[in-house]
This record gives C-alpha cells, sequence and structure tokens, in this order.
C-alpha cells in the first residue's frame, strides 16, 4: 500500500512539474503509470485530475483514453468527471463508444457526477447511432434527475433497442415526474418482459394512482416477476383501490408475489386487510410467515394478538416466531398506550 501511495504522489509529481506539450517522451513513462493506478483515495484523485486539467494537460487523459488497457481508459474517465468541464464532457461522451462496458460506465458515472453541465449533451447524446452511447446516456440522466431530460427519455421509450428501453424507463422512474406516467403505461402494456419489469418499478417510484389499475391488471399475469414487481409497485403507491387484489395475491403461486402482497398491505394500514394477513400468517413459505407478522406490527390492531401468540409458542422456524414476538410486544405497548 505505501508503495502505491508513493505511485500515485509520484504521478501527481510528474504531472505538476510537467507540461506534455512538446513532451512526448514522458507520455508513455506516465500511461504506464496511470495503467498501474488502483488507488481509490478520491482526494489524490482529484488533485491529479485538476493537475491534468491545466492548459494542455488535458491532451494526457486523450491519450489515456485512447490506450489499450482497460483499467488506463477506466480511470481517464474518472479523471475526466473531476474536471468537469465542457471538453471533458465531450470526451467523456466519445467514451460511452469505448468497446469495454467497464470504461463505457466509468464515463457514464463521470457524467452523472458532473451533473446539469452535462445534461444537454446526454439529450444529445440520446439519439446517437450507437446503442451504447443512448444507453449509457439515459443511466446518466437517471442519476442527475434533471426534468429537461423527461421528454427525451420519453422519446426514448420507443428506441429499437430494448436495453435502451428499459434504461429509459428506469432514468424516468428516478426522475419521478408525472409527464412520464402515461406514456410509461403505455409502454408497461406493450412491451416484452424485460420492458415491463423496468416501466412497473418506475410507476412505483412516480407513485402516482393513474398507474394503479394498470398494475392491478398484471397481477394475474402468467409471469411470476411481473406479477411481484406489480405487487412491489403497488407497495410503493400506496392506494387502497389495490387492496382487494392485493388481498387475492396472498394466494398467488409464487412466494415472492406472496411476499409483496403482505408488504404491500401492511402499507396500506387498513383494517380490512387484518384477517387476510392472519391467515398469511400460517402461509408455507417462512419470509411470508415474517412479513405477515411485519405488517400486523404497523397496522397494530388487536385483533392480531392472539393469531401472533400462537405464533410464537408454534411456528417451527425460529426467525418466524422471533419477529411474530417483536410485532406482537410492539402491538401491545401501542394498546396500552393508547
Amino acid at each position: 500500500m505505501r508503495r502505491l501511495k508513493g505511485l500515485v504522489l509520484g504521478v501527481l509529481v510528474l504531472v505538476i512539474c510537467w507540461n506534455c506539450e512538446g513532451r512526448t517522451d514522458k507520455v508513455d513513462e506516465l500511461v504506464q503509470q496511470l495503467r498501474e493506478l488502483q488507488d481509490e483515495d478520491s482526494h489524490v484523485q482529484e488533485k491529479i485530475a485538476k493537475s491534468l486539467g491545466k492548459k494542455g494537460n488535458i491532451n494526457l487523459l486523450i491519450i489515456a483514453l485512447e490506450d489499450t488497457n482497460v483499467s488506463v481508459r477506466y480511470y481517464a474517465t474518472k479523471m475526466l468527471g473531476k474536471i468537469g468541464n465542457n471538453y471533458a464532457i465531450e470526451l467523456l461522451i466519445t467514451a460511452l463508444k469505448d468497446d469495454n462496458w467497464y470504461v463505457s460506465e466509468g464515463a457514464s458515472e463521470s457524467l452523472g457526477k458532473i451533473g446539469k453541465p452535462a445534461v444537454k449533451p446526454l439529450i444529445t447524446a440520446l439519439k446517437d447511432e450507437n446503442w451504447h452511447v443512448r444507453y449509457w446516456s439515459a443511466e446518466a440522466l437517471g442519476k442527475i434527475r434533471d426534468k429537461r431530460a423527461v421528454e427525451p427519455l420519453i422519446t426514448a421509450l420507443k428506441d429499437r433497442v430494448w436495453d435502451v428501453r428499459k434504461k429509459s424507463a428506469e432514468a424516468l422512474g428516478e426522475i419521478g415526474d408525472s409527464r412520464a406516467v402515461e406514456p410509461l403505461i403505455t409502454t408497461f402494456k406493450n412491451q416484452d418482459l424485460g420492458v415491463q419489469k423496468y416501466t412497473a418499478e418506475a410507476l412505483g417510484k412516480i407513485r402516482d394512482s393513474r398507474a394503479v389499475e394498470p398494475l392491478i391488471a398484471v397481477l394475474k399475469d402468467e409471469d411470476n416477476q411481473i406479477r411481484w414487481k406489480a405487487a412491489e409497485a403497488l407497495s410503493k403507491i400506496e392506494d387502497k383501490k389495490a387492496i382487494k387484489a392485493l388481498i387475492d395475491a396472498l394466494k398467488d403461486e409464487d412466494n415472492q408475489v406472496r411476499w409483496e402482497a403482505a408488504y404491500a398491505l401492511g402499507m396500506t394500514e387498513d383494517r380490512q386487510v387484518v384477517k387476510p394477513l392472519i391467515i398469511a400468517l400460517k402461509d408455507e413459505g417462512s419470509n411470508v410467515r415474517c412479513r405477515a407478522a411485519e405488517s400486523l406490527c404497523q397496522i397494530g390492531d388487536i385483533q392480531a394478538i392472539e393469531p401472533l401468540k400462537e405464533v410464537t409458542q408454534n411456528d417451527t422456524d425460529f426467525k418466524v416466531r422471533e419477529v411474530a414476538q417483536e410485532a406482537l410486544e410492539k402491538i401491545q405497548q401501542k394498546i396500552i398506550g393508547k
């Protein structure tokens, strides 16, 4: 580690003391040191980046971005992210085309960290002929969460490439703007499994009641992943119109769907879900039984006390008994407190 720190500081000294213009004999030496750089100290990286950002020195990062070694190209994207000026943004947009996923991801992360100054170039990049650029641009825009990206990302929901469509849906969920709800619902109804999962997640994050009916409709979908993603999204929206469908979902054949339904019902804190959750305390899945106990605790209804006592005494799973005991004590405390 000491040798590594020394290497990092050595690179820093070299960069500060040497202007690359006219000194091509030193380029290979610096790139070799960059190749060996594994230090994760952001403070050190920032110093190096600021030094490279001086007039002329950014040219070294251009060279590094073309190096055959993946690590060199990756660290070049991280340093460009620290510099963060318009030229660095332009270089990072270009780096999104890198053949290596690791480097493209590094460029996208750096653009995301640069933030608002990168939004317009990233919106433009959503139309790039290279689908990798469109994919990673959507990823960065989701991290920045700037509302200027909403309409371009809505357009990208119709991209010809499946990966770009799902990443655009995910980004819209991160931004959380209600303008995306109807386009996401349309995409949710018309797309394949992978895109549907991401649009369901996005609708859950936006938490708009317009999504409730479409999500309820797929709680009976033949694909179990779609069903549990829909239940998960409904748990975030917390609309009582979904209660009946979620109670039915407690009988789903898939363990994860039943777990999500139990969680979503607890989030409603509605007394009408108490009896179905009490029945779920006898579910064949221990994780579902735990979730039912936690949801009953969240609601805090006196009807749950005796069933929870039974679970603490008779359930075969130690974790379930432990969770039920904790839920029981909390409900009793609530009642005494009243």
